[in-house]
């Protein structure tokens, strides 16, 4: 009986060693996902867990269940993830930041248009380069829908640019979200394009870059596609700007060296 038991030992420790490490390591990342325009659980979408150490790869994807309850099993909670829903083709997301084992997803239902949507701010920022006239412009867009929906369709977010103008690239980020690659789409009129992104509840923001011909002097013709409460144009103070309806802000507002003209209140279709 001592020597059977002494075997026993013996071929029985390199087990534990290393069955143990594995059950040690592992973890789980869970949570509860709501569709906060109705109240109840979101169930029935899909969760996918995102390895963002390796660049944004989908590691795990699970169905919600009933309740409205996800649940993945990782091989550790040390690095950084992101748990995406998608919610009648929206994405939403929570990130999971590492040693984080729970997080919860707000998602909202879907639809092509939402009231209370407006452009709290329209900002570009001009200057002078090799190419000509350089445009950045950055638009602010506030979904305060009552009940709280998301907007999306072919036409989400709409914009009007110069006709003559050459675009450089373009970036939109939803509420707390990194920027991303976005770009608009030509909607077949001249100089009119559509961003085909989600405007969640909360503040979307767009960014597009882009340059116009320019010798010394340029007549813009700027419209906005939904109320907009503030349209701003910021450039250097070696240029000189007139436009209806701007007026120049005082003071340091702008920064050194440049100066900013602000028009309020601008809605649709006016030039």
């Amino acid at each position: 009986m001592k020597n059977l038991f002494s075997g026993l030992s013996l071929f029985s420790a390199p087990v534990l060693v290393f069955v143990l490490p594995v059950s040690l390591a592992a973890a789980t990342i869970s949570g509860t996902v709501i569709d906060k325009t109705t109240g109840k659980p979101a169930t029935g979408d899909t969760a996918v867990l995102l390895d963002l150490q390796q660049g944004m790869t989908e590691s795990a994807q699970t169905t919600i269940d009933a309740k409205g309850h996800y649940s993945f099993t990782v091989p550790d909670t040390q690095g950084m993830h992101l748990v995406r829903v998608d919610h009648q083709k929206a994405s939403y997301y929570g990130p999971v930041p590492p040693n984080t084992t729970s997080v919860n997803v707000d998602v909202y239902d879907v639809a092509p248009k939402v009231d209370g949507i407006h452009v709290y701010a329209d900002v570009e920022r001009m200057e002078t380069n090799q190419q000509g006239l350089s445009v950045t412009e950055s638009y602010f867009v506030r979904n305060e829908s009552r009940p709280a929906k998301t907007q999306l369709s072919d036409h989400s977010f709409e914009i009007y640019l110069p006709t003559d103008a050459v675009l450089e690239g373009a970036t939109a980020a939803g509420p707390g979200g990194m920027a991303v690659a976005s770009s608009p789409v030509p909607t077949g009129e001249k100089g009119h394009y559509a961003f085909i992104f989600p405007l969640r509840p909360g503040e979307t923001r767009f960014q597009i870059g882009y340059h116009l011909p320019y010798n010394g002097s340029a007549t813009l013709h700027p419209q906005v596609s939904m109320l907009a409460d503030n349209v701003a144009v910021m450039l250097p103070k070696s240029m000189t700007f007139s436009g209806q309806g701007f007026q120049p802000l005082q003071g340091d507002a702008s920064g050194p060296g440049t100066q900013t003209f602000l028009a309020t209140s601008v809605k649709p279709g006016t030039p």
